[in-house]
């Protein structure tokens, strides 16, 4: 597999897309000359979100010449070495999310060895913010502008008006 110099994988379940993600996103659209935004579609998680309606919000808040969008099934580092990415693009809130990135990046170490993860501290007013707590928020119907990007809103209360029908 060629490698592109300098091509980053932001991988994640961004359900919802939040503005902290979209801080990392800048992060990373400034220092590597191209990105690929990929929304995971295999996820332990419980989405709130379908993967579509995910990729549309990553898609509305793009604002980023170099950033692609896409969705990936499997193992993030696969997905990398497929794209031939350079870099995994990983942000770390508090101390405890070190433990889990750290073995993440082991694992993606041992199955792409060439695939280096780089780690972007959050800031400081994101560091309580995340998608499980978004995702109660928006359960108990509360949107709050200072964690969705503002473009999203209509689309997400569109989304939460269509469940409750």
């Amino acid at each position: 597999m060629t490698l592109t110099p300098a091509l980053a994988v932001f991988p994640g379940t961004f359900d919802p897309v939040h503005s902290g993600h979209i801080r990392v996103l800048k992060h990373a659209a400034d220092l590597f000359p191209n990105v690929i935004w990929a929304v995971a579609r295999d996820s332990s998680k419980q989405p709130m979100f379908t993967v579509e309606q995910r990729l549309e919000m990553m898609l509305r808040v793009n604002n980023f010449a170099n950033v692609k969008v896409a969705s990936f099934s499997g193992l993030v580092a696969e997905f990398a070495l497929e794209r031939g990415a350079t870099h995994i693009v990983r942000s770390l809130r508090v101390a405890m999310d070190f433990d889990y990135e750290y073995q993440m990046t082991l694992t993606n170490h041992y199955l792409a060895p060439d695939v280096q993860t780089i780690y972007f501290p959050a800031e400081q007013e994101d560091t309580h913010l995340n998608s499980t707590t978004i995702r109660e928020l928006l359960r108990l119907g509360k949107i709050l502008p200072r964690f969705i990007p503002g473009e999203l809103i209509p689309y997400i209360e569109a989304l939460i008006a269509d469940r409750h029908r």
